[in-house]
């Protein structure tokens, strides 16, 4: 695969789906459109999660790429989505399929949100909703810190100090244990993963349905953007270790790239609750499913924190009094710490997008 340069980042989800959409008809890709039947984008446009598939009816392997899980984190899938489909494509085997699902969270992407139409973080979603929700006893001491509905530079900054120095008191094995982990008590607090499976969970499990069915091995990967270092890939593999399907994992991408324990401002990966990587993986049993979700590094976890804050008042906070000016740059301090406009930035991810998934396209033919 050759590498585009670093302008093919989508300024808007519109511009991003014309351009996938564009993209995958000139490859020759099926396209499936999953056109939301509530929300809609801020200009009143349609909201879809549009999947381009490639290869034959009969493969057994399929490689799997999911775009805007986080809403505004989207541009980076995105782009690296149509320029795989613009690029020279390895030449599947008679036994692979590329499947491409793009903006699974079509109202985060369209609304540069991290979340979905309902607040709900959708890479918290995928628990067992008929049973009791997993409790994040932590998640109540911070939610008044992290979730407040007045805004001005000053409130900002009590706020991170404020953060900052319950950190200093607890570490920040427990800021990301309350912040990071999930927690399902507080509708519009941070890393809100629901009360019953979303509209883009169950399009999920839709799309596994239709196009992965007789499928015996998958590699998966789900982009993302924010931990880790400034513009370098962090791979965070939730297959169990030691696995048959950890150990793909590690012979495609590097053991030291897989077993990494970066990302976290040097505290432990926290406990994850429903992350749609576990969801995929039940969806396509009993088929072998390994996978990363990719994350490109832009801020620290503390300062990743100081946005969500931003976010949170964008979408619960007064507005009323608040010149545009204000609420303008806030909506680009937002985007530019989870889509960059920095060129050097954009290059690095062009470039390690491509690496990435050629390394999974490689291996899964291998395997």
């Amino acid at each position: 695969m050759t590498p585009s340069n670093g302008n093919g980042f989508p300024s808007n989800y519109a511009a991003a789906r014309a351009a996938f959409m564009t993209a995958a008809a000139e490859a020759g890709a099926r396209l499936y459109q999953y056109v939301h039947p509530s929300a809609s984008a801020p200009d009143g446009g349609t909201l879809s999660c549009d999947v381009a598939v490639l290869g034959r009816a009969d493969a057994r392997k399929a490689f799997v790429a999911i775009a805007g899980t986080h809403g505004v984190e989207g541009p980076t899938g995105s782009m690296a989505h149509t320029a795989l489909l613009r690029s020279k494509l390895p030449q599947l085997a008679s036994d692979c399929r590329l499947v491409l699902v793009h903006a699974i969270n079509p109202y985060g992407f369209a609304c540069h949100s991290r979340t979905n139409e309902n607040n709900v973080d959708l890479n918290r979603n995928f628990v067992d909703h008929s049973a009791p929700h997993p409790a994040n006893v932590l998640y109540a001491a911070v939610h008044a810190i992290v979730c407040q509905s007045d805004y001005s530079h000053e409130q900002h900054a009590r706020q991170i100090a404020a953060l900052h120095e319950w950190t200093a008191e607890h570490g920040a094995d427990a800021r990301n244990q309350a912040l990071i982990a999930g927690q399902y008590s507080h509708p519009s607090g941070k890393s809100y993963g629901g009360r019953r499976r979303e509209w883009s969970n169950r399009v999920l499990q839709q799309i596994t349905d239709e196009h992965l069915r007789g499928i015996e091995k998958i590699a998966f990967i789900d982009w993302h953007t924010g931990l880790g270092r400034y513009g370098e890939e962090l791979l965070l593999c939730f297959n169990e270790p030691g696995s048959p399907e950890y150990r793909q994992c590690e012979q495609w991408w590097g053991r030291d790239r897989i077993g990494t324990q970066e990302g976290f401002d040097g505290a432990r990966r926290p406990a994850y609750r429903g992350l749609l990587f576990h969801g995929l993986q039940r969806f396509v049993a009993p088929a072998q499913f390994a996978g990363v979700a990719v994350e490109f590094g832009i801020l620290s976890n503390e300062a990743q924190e100081g946005i969500f804050m931003l976010d949170h008042w964008l979408r619960f906070g007064d507005h009323a009094d608040v010149p545009a000016a204000i609420l303008d740059d806030v909506r680009r301090q937002v985007r530019e710490a989870f889509t960059p406009s920095d060129p050097a930035w954009r290059q690095s991810v062009v470039v390690r997008s491509h690496a990435v998934m050629e390394k999974a396209l490689r291996g899964l033919q291998a395997w």
